[in-house]
């Protein structure tokens, strides 16, 4: 069933006492999801506590929202392992638009007042067939929400956030800065346990969404991450890349973009719900 996140995130303030909001950490593409939940949250007037990793005391009568992404796979634990410490506390449990595949016994674990929202179709039609007793919604990628003019990085205190690996990471930005003079296309696949067996080149230092990785558990994190992520894309004409989030960054910034499937078929599910559907962002991106 399709909703809109905006109503959806309005009705919570009538229904709840507190909204806290769980951001899943995680690479630049985390951090787009999480400036996009900021923005979204800002236009509606959402009051929320964000709490980053921690577990509070939730209550009956609180409700949790767990960050949108790709969590809630057998590749990664952090995710899964959140979800089911807060399913044994009496506070409600909403996930954001999440694209999901395996962890079964996880989601059957999931009550009648929980809410799982997709963000594509497949996914959907993943855990209907798997008769949970939760509500399933599916809604586009909360980055979508995301405001690109309200992204300015030289707002942000780089010292801040710097440790060794973090300043390699910006030797890398800066070799993409000046790359991009002379090269105006960009192959960034990933290069973890998602990747596809298809016969790319992966590259590390292309790999953007680990480049930009300054942290996704927090606002400034989030926000320092999303806008060095978003100034790189920026810097190339054309993308070539099997991350979801590449993709929808690119998407933001009007760029071509031609993308593919990682190891399963999110960025296919994303593409098909969202960015064919919009004469703006499909005009521009196609999907392999």
């Amino acid at each position: 069933m399709d909703i809109s996140l905006e109503d959806f995130l309005l009705g919570l303030s009538s229904n709840y006492s507190n909204i806290f909001y769980h951001e899943n950490g995680g690479n630049a593409g985390d951090a787009l999801i999480n400036v996009g939940f900021y923005h979204l949250a800002e236009k509606i007037g959402l009051k929320y506590q964000s709490i980053g990793d921690e577990l509070c005391d939730f209550k009956k009568g609180d409700v949790v929202l767990v960050a949108g992404g790709g969590c809630i796979v057998p590749e990664w634990d952090s995710v899964p392992e959140y979800i089911s410490a807060v399913l044994e506390t009496e506070a409600d449990l909403v996930i954001l638009p999440q694209s999901i595949n395996g962890r079964e016994e996880l989601l059957k674990k999931l009550r009648k007042n929980d809410v799982v929202i997709l963000r594509e179709k497949y996914s959907y039609d993943y855990c209907s067939k798997l008769d949970l007793e939760s509500r399933l919604f599916v809604s586009k990628d909360t980055a979508f929400y995301l405001q690109v003019e309200k992204l300015n990085v030289n707002n942000l205190k780089l010292l801040e956030f710097m440790n060794v690996k973090n300043a390699v990471r910006l030797m890398l930005i800066l070799y993409h800065y000046y790359r991009s003079i002379f090269c105006k296309t960009i192959d960034a696949y990933r290069c973890d346990s998602e990747a596809s067996n298809n016969n790319v080149k992966r590259k590390l230092y292309n790999d953007l969404s680990l480049v930009c990785s300054f942290g996704a558990n927090n606002y400034n994190s989030s926000f320092l991450s999303a806008s060095l992520f978003l100034k790189v894309l920026s810097r190339y004409e054309k993308i070539n890349t099997d991350r979801l989030h590449v993709m929808v960054g690119g998407v933001l910034l009007n760029k071509k973009v031609i993308a593919q499937n990682n190891n399963y078929y999110k960025l296919k599910g994303v593409f098909e719900y969202t960015i064919s559907k919009n004469k703006k962002f499909n005009k521009n991106t196609s999907f392999i």
